[in-house]
């Protein structure tokens, strides 16, 4: 069960990975996906991260300057995400 919940959070990493990249010299607004169907673990609520991973990831975006909009999101609109910042970033 907790390599479930590891699966479904990789694709929230990668994209926080490549958004995190992308505000290093930015200070426009980043919309961040999360995952829609594991609410218990990380989910958004009136645009605040919630559930049990939160502190982690409130660590991780306390210390980078940076406009955050946390949103829920299918998997899939995660990805299309995801490939337009590795295209932004020049990964391709």
């Amino acid at each position: 069960m907790q390599r479930l919940v590891w699966l479904k959070l990789f694709p929230f990493f990668l994209f926080l990975f490549f958004s995190l990249s992308l505000s290093a010299d930015s200070n426009r607004h980043h919309v961040v996906g999360v995952f829609a169907d594991i609410e218990r673990e990380i989910s958004v609520e009136n645009g605040k991260l919630v559930g049990r991973f939160a502190p982690y990831y409130h660590c991780v975006f306390s210390r980078v300057d940076g406009d955050f909009r946390f949103v829920n999101m299918p998997l899939a609109q995660i990805l299309r995400q995801l490939e337009k910042a590795v295209f932004q970033l020049g990964c391709r």
